[in-house]
């Protein structure tokens, strides 16, 4: 087995924890994505809403990273004209995976591979798609594909929340036709009061566990 001092010479520098000597010929974008992803940057007990549009995955047409917390979702979104459209019926495609190494684990397939789209990932992806369907205009018959991966988990904020604010973002930054954003929250009732976002573990204690994604003027879910 390699040692880690081996294992880490090895690893191309863009791939490296951030440190002194690695940083200074990094570029500002790829620095940003370091800041973005490495925990020692932010604190793990704040609920603040990191949005990221188009820092990785360029050539997706829209690309976006929300980050709560110190868990990550990455959404692309890709399009193609649709020319035999004979309805109005508007084919969009929304896959959302929670990878196992997003909690530090290895898959417990034989094979060691991804699974694949589990019961939870196919509730969620339909939690995105009626989040965003409703906003695009009547007649725009596109295919368009949104891809929600789940890079990071801290088992303390919800990647659910994550995952429908990182596709709206990922809407947005492709320019299509879009009368969003769209926000999502996790609300809870704990001790009378109403909690937005609240961490795992206040949330068993909640008498309230609802999902709520909606625009400035109306609520969609």
């Amino acid at each position: 087995m390699l040692r880690l001092s081996a294992l880490r010479s090895s690893l191309p520098a863009r791939l490296l924890p951030p440190s002194s000597s690695s940083s200074s010929y990094l570029s500002k974008k790829h620095a940003y994505i370091r800041t973005l992803f490495y925990s020692k940057y932010i604190v793990p007990e704040l609920n603040d809403i990191t949005l990221a549009a188009g820092t990785i995955g360029e050539q997706a047409r829209g690309s976006a990273l929300c980050r709560i917390g110190n868990t990550v979702v990455h959404a692309a979104l890709t399009s193609a004209r649709n020319a035999e459209a004979k309805d109005d019926f508007l084919p969009l495609t929304v896959d959302y995976r929670a990878r196992t190494y997003a909690v530090g684990e290895l898959p417990q397939s034989n094979n060691r591979k991804e699974r694949p789209g589990a019961d939870d990932d196919v509730l969620v992806s339909r939690v995105i798609d009626r989040s965003l369907r409703p906003l695009f205009p009547r007649g725009f018959v596109d295919e368009v594909q949104i891809l929600v991966t789940t890079h990071a988990n801290d088992r303390t904020h919800d990647p659910v929340v994550a995952a429908v604010n990182a596709a709206s973002m990922a809407v947005l930054h492709s320019k299509l036709p879009f009368a969003g954003p769209v926000g999502c929250v996790r609300i809870g009732y704990v001790d009378g009061k109403l909690v937005v976002n609240p961490s795992a573990e206040v949330l068993k204690s909640s008498t309230l566990n609802l999902l709520y994604a909606g625009t400035k003027l109306r609520p969609l879910m």
